[in-house]
């Protein structure tokens, strides 16, 4: 006989309740999230936690076609935090958009190049030699969040209405969302995105302005 599950901290339930409203784990019921947190479904929401449920939840219990499908509805990307691939990323991504795919790359001397739809953005970084601090060069930028805040500026150009934020990831993992400015505006409200504040979102988007959206909270 299966323990009954205990009763869920009010703040999972309004947190719940906030993020079925603008259609993120809109599947999600308290039972399944009181499932995947245990005993931390009893305490006021914790952002390891939170993390833990958005992971679980985009791997869909192991049924990939489902996995997948969530993948793409929420555009959620999830790679390891340090010594990453780039081309990972860009799978990631293909994954998560394949309605703009293919998403190509290629690299020079002095920048990350990432195309998509006859668009392309170069992302570069200025590396200080280790013992000379005056003796500078360009190199590509390959970091998760260059590649991400690039893809986005891509996404601005053609006028799509979804944006890369990121989430609070997993132990050792980073994870984002391609959302609407509704969307981002309630994950920033909830403290569920690294930002600082609104204007570093915004930066991060390339939105001038986070959009309303038709579902906006706030």
């Amino acid at each position: 006989m299966s323990r009954p599950l205990p009763l869920m901290h009010p703040s999972w339930l309004e947190l719940l309740a906030r993020l079925r409203k603008v259609g993120l784990l809109h599947e999600v019921t308290a039972k399944w999230a009181g499932g995947v947190l245990g005993k931390a479904a009893t305490r006021p929401v914790a952002p390891t936690a939170v993390a833990e449920l958005l992971h679980s939840f985009h791997l869909a219990d192991g049924d990939w076609p489902e996995a997948l499908w969530r993948r793409q509805r929420n555009g959620f990307v999830e790679v390891p935090g340090r010594d990453i691939d780039p081309g990972q990323v860009l799978e990631q991504i293909t994954h998560a958009l394949p309605q703009l795919a293919p998403w190509r790359a290629a690299r020079s001397q002095t920048a990350f190049i990432v195309e998509v739809a006859g668009e392309r953005v170069a992302l570069s970084r200025i590396s200080r030699h280790a013992r000379m601090a005056r003796h500078t060069r360009r190199v590509p930028d390959e970091r998760t969040e260059a590649i991400l805040k690039g893809v986005n500026v891509l996404l601005a150009r053609h006028d799509h209405d979804r944006r890369f934020v990121e989430v609070l990831g997993t132990f050792g993992r980073r994870a984002f969302v391609c959302v609407e400015g509704d969307v981002a505006r309630t994950l920033s409200q909830l403290g569920l995105t690294p930002y600082d504040d609104r204007t570093a979102l915004r930066r991060f988007a390339s939105w001038e302005t986070i959009p309303a959206g038709r579902r906006a909270t706030g």
